[in-house]
């Protein structure tokens, strides 16, 4: 309803809905948008929000912060937020002094909370995810960046791979086996 009254949509229920992912997909995406509240570039919503609820989402900025959005859910309400310019060429003339974590994001906080102060949506607004099994759990038990990337080019492994096959010892002296060719090693590398 609006501000007045009057009904702007009447949910309808509907057929049964297709499943498109599975369960764990589901569960391993949730503990990735999870993580953009805690520790990501939302981390600000996690923060207010995380006393209250269990909160998951992603941020997005364009160019010159011409659009920014957040899309955020708990476990039992998604909302997103846009906010931007109708035009993407005026942030060049009037760029947004910053990105939809500072501005969608805290928006969607707002909301959030405004909603879990009705009783009819508090329900649905706050919540806890259920707990990781502990197969995922185990599997994103890593850490959250590396102190130094690893430096292995496709090439440094070709080379490698070639550099530990090793010729098996031949009985007779004039058996010696025939090399393979660079070619012929690099396809064999590839399929």
């Amino acid at each position: 309803e609006d501000s007045e009254g009057n009904l702007l949509f009447d949910r309808q229920p509907t057929e049964a809905s297709e499943q498109v992912i599975s369960e764990r997909t589901a569960t391993i995406m949730t503990e990735m948008m999870k993580n953009v509240t805690i520790n990501g570039t939302a981390h600000a919503v996690g923060q207010r929000m995380g006393g209250i609820t269990e909160v998951a989402g992603k941020t997005g900025t364009t160019q010159n912060n011409a659009d920014g959005w957040f899309v955020g859910y708990t476990p039992g309400l998604i909302t997103g937020v846009w906010v931007g310019l109708e035009n993407p060429a005026f942030a060049s003339v009037y760029p947004l002094p910053f990105g939809a974590s500072r501005s969608a994001a805290a928006l969607w906080t707002d909301f959030m909370l405004s909603a879990g102060k009705s009783e009819q949506s508090q329900s649905n607004s706050f919540g806890r995810f259920n707990a990781l099994p502990p197969d995922i759990n185990d599997m994103l038990d890593c850490p959250d960046y590396l102190p130094e990337l690893p430096r292995v080019s496709w090439f440094d492994k070709l080379f490698e791979r070639l550099s530990t096959q090793k010729e098996e010892p031949s009985d007779s002296i004039e058996e010696k086996p025939r090399r393979r060719s660079l070619f012929r090693r690099i396809l064999d590398e590839i399929f």
